[in-house]
């Protein structure tokens, strides 16, 4: 089978924490030839390990089918990806030797896997940097210079990474001043907040002893009164008199108290008011001072976005940079190129290189030898003289007198068109008109439009016609006599001889027969090659026993049933007579057909298990038979029936093979392989209870025999 897929590639495929299974379908030998890529969601990515991380299912054939599933042991999360491509070994295993058994499976695995091989190297380079084909520049050089723009590119954007972050620093700081100064404000609230509340309760108090005095002056008229009334009843009774005036002094004494007491909570609360006046101016201020700190965080923040900003405009300026760096050094290269091919033109000019040909000829002022020089250069034929004095050939001279002669001998003086200069500034006659010769107009002509005028009127012409039909070398009056007949002979039906056909039409200028004939059943009337359907009368032709009619119209074929017919079976053979020449035929196989039996006889062969036989029987055992037959090699994964597959890694039996099969395995590497027991398969250690995954030996061979398609028995260098 051919390789006629280009994909050596499945996925990436977006992991989900449940989905495990991963299909692929390219074509590999192993399973150790798939390679699983796991990437994280950061991007990094790691293969993983056949066998520990995850297991292979190969299709059966991989060259009607290729490809198979892979399995991942865990179910990856979201964000995870998985890749699947093929690693096989850039090596070239397929041994061929001299005079060994040729198998072409052997030979396409072996071309299969060089062209995988270069897929695998192909899809590596497409994901690689490369250069256009024209590029001058090797790859080390772009390399450098792409390189060389990065450093530059980084470079500018540290520095304007640094910058920014300047500017968040001192964003910082002013937010830490704000911070500070919305503190002092706050402290500077609560002390106001303070002050208010001394400053109402100091209100309350002023109040609480306004209202005493008001009582004690209240007190103080009523005693007023009562002395009052009691110095109108002075004469009634002067003790009681006294006693009223010592109330009124003691009254007129609380009432003083009371004034001073009310006086100095007046001052309290002034005091207090005062305070709180403070309080508010000093709350004002840090609140002022907070808008500042806010007003210098906010420029902080825009010189910050700024510096963001100019940050971006330097990585831009990076990139157009290096940009103009590629551009530059292209035009470089363009121009390098140039002026290489500029040197090439010159060097071929002079015959030498040309920087030592100017230093030694001084800028050509030194050249001995200026013709020489002329003429190295292709204008040896180039004189410096003037053009009303360059010379003309010989030939030219007499060509422009005769020329001159021509035109005066055939110039008459006193024609209009000479005189008239109009008639020379005139359009020129069109082809079509000089072809149609229809222009009244006097126009001028040219000898093209005379040539094509003389032309057409020839073409048109009778005469020309007639002379058509003269045969070339034809002589006026050559001929004496036509039929027996001189003179002016006119020929009458009997002087043409009778042709063999009949004359209705014209066979000449035919392209057709009147009535189509059929050639083989294909009809034909010759306006076309046409391929018959059949060859005409059909014939027998036998193969085997089974004769069939065969005229060509259909493919004919015979089946191995018609060739071998019943009395031709296994035991029959297609030879000659028993013993002698003669034409071959289906009989049995006797033992005058062998050669004598001989240990020593070359070519004979020997159809007994029996040492040193020379027995000729027929009856030759399977055991006799397969004893001498080759047994093919090939590395196709999962082996193929009778023959042995070498391996070199780990590799899995899967069910499905038919029961009596027998497959063998050889490990054609130093180490031990294991050999893995597929799903729903029961692989069983011949000669013991042993199930399971069983370990192949350095070097060493199995066979597996399937007694059912989910249980093989494993024979051999088992450790």
């Amino acid at each position: 089978m051919t390789v006629s897929s280009t994909t050596r590639k499945a996925g990436p495929y977006d992991c989900n924490g449940v989905t495990v299974a991963f299909p692929f379908e390219f074509k590999v030998f192993s399973v150790s030839d798939v390679r699983v890529v796991l990437t994280d969601p950061d991007g990094a990515e790691t293969d993983l390990t056949l066998t520990s991380e995850f297991t292979v299912a190969l299709n059966a054939d991989q060259n009607a089918s290729p490809g198979g599933t892979v399995t991942t042991l865990t179910a990856y999360a979201a964000g995870y990806k998985v890749t699947l491509t093929s690693k096989v070994p850039l090596l070239q295993p397929t041994d061929i030797t001299n005079a060994g058994g040729f198998y072409p499976h052997v030979i396409e695995d072996a071309l299969d896997r060089h062209v995988i091989q270069m897929q695998q190297v192909a899809e590596e380079v497409d994901r690689s940097l490369k250069s256009a084909i024209s590029e001058l520049k090797s790859g080390e050089e772009y390399l450098d210079e792409v390189l060389e723009a990065t450093a530059t590119a980084e470079a500018n954007s540290a520095a304007a990474l640094s910058t920014a972050n300047a500017a968040s620093a001192t964003a910082a700081s002013a937010a830490g001043d704000a911070a500070a100064a919305v503190a002092t404000a706050n402290a500077a609230s609560t002390a106001a907040g303070n002050a208010v509340a001394t400053a109402d309760a100091a209100a309350s108090s002023a109040a609480s002893s306004a209202a005493s005095s008001a009582a004690a002056a209240s007190d103080a008229a009523s005693a007023v009164s009562v002395a009052n009334s009691a110095a109108s009843d002075a004469a009634a009774a002067v003790s009681t008199a006294n006693a009223a005036s010592a109330a009124a002094s003691s009254a007129a004494s609380d009432a003083a108290s009371a004034v001073s007491t009310a006086n100095a909570a007046s001052s309290a609360a002034a005091t207090a008011a005062s305070d709180a006046a403070s309080a508010v101016s000093t709350a004002n201020s840090a609140a002022a001072d907070t808008d500042e700190a806010y007003a210098i965080a906010t420029t902080a923040i825009g010189q910050s976005a700024a510096a963001e900003a100019a940050a971006s405009a330097a990585s831009d300026a990076a990139s157009s940079a290096a940009s103009s760096a590629a551009a530059a050094a292209d035009d470089a290269a363009a121009a390098v190129a140039a002026l290489a091919g500029i040197q090439d033109d010159l060097d071929a000019l002079v015959g030498e290189d040309f920087s030592g040909f100017m230093q030694t000829n001084e800028n050509l002022s030194g050249l001995t030898d200026l013709a020489a020089a002329r003429t190295n250069i292709g204008l040896g034929d180039v004189d410096n003289t003037s053009d009303a004095d360059k010379p003309i050939s010989t030939a030219v001279q007499s060509a422009l007198d005769d020329l001159a002669a021509d035109v005066a001998s055939k110039l008459d003086a006193d024609d209009p068109s000479v005189t008239n200069a109009r008639e020379w500034t005139a359009d020129t006659v069109s082809q079509a008109e000089a072809e149609a010769g229809s222009a009244t107009t006097r126009r001028a002509w040219s000898a093209l439009r005379v040539f094509q005028a003389i032309s057409a009127w020839w073409n048109a012409s009778s005469a020309k016609t007639k002379l058509d039909g003269i045969e070339a070398g034809a002589e006026v009056n050559a001929v004496t006599s036509v039929a027996g007949k001189t003179g002016a002979v006119v020929l009458a039906a009997g002087d043409i001889p009778t042709l063999n056909q009949s004359t209705t039409g014209n066979a000449a200028t035919a392209t057709a027969l009147a009535t189509a004939r059929q050639i083989n059943g294909t009809d034909f009337d010759g306006s076309e090659a046409i391929t018959t359907a059949k060859w005409g009368t059909a014939r027998n032709l036998t193969v085997g026993g089974t004769a069939k009619s065969v005229d060509g119209s259909a493919a004919a074929s015979w089946s191995l049933a018609e060739i071998f017919s019943a009395n031709q079976t296994a035991k029959y053979v297609l030879a000659a007579p028993n013993g002698a020449a003669g034409a071959p035929t289906f009989r049995a196989l006797v033992a005058s057909d062998l050669p004598a039996g001989s240990t020593s006889a070359a070519g004979v062969l020997q159809l007994t298990t029996a040492t040193n036989s020379t027995s000729t029987s027929l009856a030759a055992t399977a055991s006799a038979v397969n004893a001498m037959r080759d047994v093919p090699y090939n590395t196709t994964a999962g082996g193929v029936d009778g023959e042995v597959t070498g391996i070199t890694a780990n590799f899995t039996l899967n069910t499905g093979l038919t029961a009596g099969t027998v497959r063998n395995f050889y490990n054609n590497s130093s180490t031990a392989k294991t050999i893995t027991q597929g799903s729903g398969l029961t692989l069983r250690k011949a000669g013991t209870t042993t199930t399971g995954n069983l370990t192949l030996a350095p070097y060493g061979m199995v066979s597996v025999w399937a007694i059912t398609t989910t249980q093989y028995i494993v024979s051999g260098h088992l450790q």
